[in-house]
């Protein structure tokens, strides 16, 4: 049994508040080997059985190409793991903290309509966007997003960066390069184009 999930120095995100309001062109923070190395290598290895899965919805559009996301449907028991953890009571108190924003919860664990783990394919695209505004179960506001690399292994010549756009969606203030087991959290607004 997997005792740490994340890498300790993440269990006090308040201490990055300063940064994560600081950093341009919104709200937003990089956190380095941000699961545990222990855990990491277990999920690395939970991503070959999603490949082999044919569930989910694939994108190819001029927006979105060679996308998959996986609906939450037949997800591999440590990938759901991890996704409970970031759901968790104890994990979106230390969001709360980081953003100083009081009684944010998750999204339904579970639910079908919003995906928690997407994958793009050789030649993948996904073009400038803004996420969804409100919790489709809910209707609450959607106020931050979590980013993960899982993959294991990259090479910079394949892309992969999250680029962070101005208000408008049109000029990159920022990059952050794709690198295993990194993660991005970042305020979600009407403008957080990336």
């Amino acid at each position: 049994m997997i005792k740490n999930i994340i890498n300790s120095k993440y269990t006090n995100l308040e201490t990055l508040l300063d940064t994560f309001y600081q950093n341009k062109p919104f709200p937003h923070i990089v956190l380095d080997n941000f699961l545990s190395q222990e855990f990491f290598s277990i999920i690395s290895l939970t991503k070959s059985e999603i490949e082999k899965e044919n569930t989910g919805k694939k994108f190819s559009s001029d927006l979105e190409r060679n996308k998959w996301v996986s609906k939450n449907t037949n997800l591999p028991n440590n990938l759901k793991i991890l996704i409970n953890f970031l759901n968790s009571d104890e994990w979106i108190l230390n969001l709360s903290k980081l953003s100083k924003i009081e009684n944010i919860f998750s999204t339904k664990v579970g639910n079908t309509r919003l995906a928690n783990y997407h994958e793009m394919k050789n030649d993948g695209y996904l073009g400038p966007h803004v996420d969804h505004s409100d919790d489709p179960d809910t209707g609450h506001p959607h106020v931050l997003n979590l980013l993960l690399y899982l993959s294991s292994e990259w090479d910079d010549n394949w892309g992969g960066s999250t680029l962070l756009f101005d208000k408008y969606g049109k000029k990159i203030i920022n990059e952050v390069k794709y690198k295993p087991n990194r993660a991005i959290i970042f305020l979600h607004t009407p403008y957080s184009f990336h």
